[in-house]
């Protein structure tokens, strides 16, 4: 669930971007299976596989503080490396979590949203594991895009499923 500015700036580099479900556990096994060194979580948990199969918070302001060092740059200075995309996210808060797939004129309006965005954009829609919440996500270059097409993209939610509240 990072954001596309952190898949550009790691594409420039050389590096390559491997999305898996949401959750550490999902991300360390596509870590193991691929040997990556680095994976990381929308929740702030960076893991460094070469030193721990856990988000550990110590571990990643070490790295932080090494590259630091490396480039002799400020960590203020680092962070331009990245251009953050507009994003706009949302939950709903749904009666039951009815498998998507058992919704096809939801996903096929999902698709055709997904699709009437320009440009690199993103936009996902999944349950929360611990939550009954549906959890919304536009991605994209243009701010006034992404914000119609979360407002479409709640409303298409409301038709198809019961949606109990917006948080």
């Amino acid at each position: 669930m990072s954001n596309l500015g952190l898949d550009q700036a790691i594409e420039a580099e050389g590096g390559k971007i491997v999305r898996v479900s949401v959750g550490d556990r999902n991300v360390v096994d596509k870590m193991i299976e691929g040997k990556y060194s680095l994976g990381g979580e929308a929740s702030g948990h960076l893991i460094f596989r070469d030193h721990s199969l856990v988000g550990d918070g110590l571990i990643a302001a070490i790295k932080v503080i090494e590259v630091m060092l490396q480039c002799n740059k400020p960590l203020s200075h680092l962070r331009r490396c990245i251009n953050y995309f507009p994003q706009l996210k949302c939950d709903l808060v749904v009666k039951e979590k009815i498998p998507l797939e058992d919704k096809p004129q939801l996903m096929n309006e999902i698709v055709g949203l997904r699709n009437s965005l320009s440009g690199a954009s993103r936009l996902l829609v999944r349950y929360s594991g611990t939550e009954p919440k549906i959890r919304l996500l536009v991605e994209g270059e243009d701010m006034n895009e992404v914000k119609q097409c979360l407002e479409n993209l709640k409303n298409t939610v409301f038709t198809h499923l019961n949606v109990l509240d917006i948080q």
